[in-house]
């Protein structure tokens, strides 16, 4: 299914490392209530230690990109949104980047694996992710590889 598919040949480490990779996830911000998770993204160590977000690779889904080519006008932008969070519900921080974006001058769509810097979310618990559209027939899809933090466990 072109929803689950990423708009490449594979997974980001592929590109990066010259290693064939099959594997990546796609995020899917699924607008039905009571459909979603607490959270998108827990950190499993939470009570003994932290995690500190460096950052991760990004793409979008094939089925993304070719709505966004037949709906998006000028003006129109897909963004990818993090936002973090600790165990009792404080916010750490946000970070975004532009999946797409239309203007006149130019059309842009994310066709490659692309960084996407998770510094600004800080130490965090929790992370969760947000699609947003201008255009609300562009599903909320992402593909999401090679995530990086750093953690310390304290025992």
């Amino acid at each position: 299914l072109d929803a689950w598919r990423v708009n490449a040949s594979g997974g980001a480490l592929e590109r990066y490392t010259g290693v064939p990779s099959a594997t990546y996830a796609v995020f899917y911000d699924n607008p039905a209530p009571g459909q979603m998770p607490d959270h998108d993204v827990e950190f499993g160590y939470k009570d003994i230690g932290s995690c500190a977000m460096s950052g991760c690779y990004v793409n979008n889904t094939t089925l993304v990109a070719r709505k966004v080519k037949e709906v998006f006008e000028d003006g129109d932008k897909l963004i990818l949104r993090a936002a973090g969070y600790m165990k009792d519900g404080t916010p750490t921080g946000k970070s975004e980047i532009v999946l797409a974006e239309y203007s006149a001058l130019k059309d842009t769509v994310m066709y490659n694996w692309t960084p996407f810097d998770l510094t600004k979310l800080g130490a965090v618990d929790f992370i969760d992710f947000e699609v947003v559209s201008t255009k609300p027939e562009v599903p909320g899809y992402a593909c999401i590889d090679g995530i990086l933090a750093n953690i310390a466990i304290s025992y």
